[in-house]
């Protein structure tokens, strides 16, 4: 006898019967848009975020890495780039 296995519709691993999303996915489809990177769309089920209080944006932590590198590479101190990240980006929990 053959049995049919489901799989995730998003990231392919096996599901129980008449699902079309794993429980992961499921929670990342339906998180709400404040739970999400504004650059690339992350969810905070794949990664840390955190708020810019300043420019409101929310960034996950490779965009946020992204932003830092941007700093640096406009010759920037580092003192006043750590100054910035401690005073407006708050991390979401």
């Amino acid at each position: 006898m053959v049995t049919r296995v489901r799989f995730c519709a998003k990231c392919g691993r096996p599901v129980p019967d008449k699902a079309n999303y794993c429980s992961d996915c499921t929670a990342d489809i339906t998180s709400g848009i404040q739970d999400r990177c504004d650059i690339c769309g992350k969810s905070k089920h794949m990664s840390p975020l955190t708020y810019n209080t300043r420019i409101k944006k929310v960034y996950c932590k490779d965009c946020l890495n992204v932003f830092v590198a941007g700093l640096r590479s406009k010759e920037i101190p580092q003192r006043e780039i750590n100054k910035m990240l401690t005073k407006d980006f708050v991390p979401i929990t």
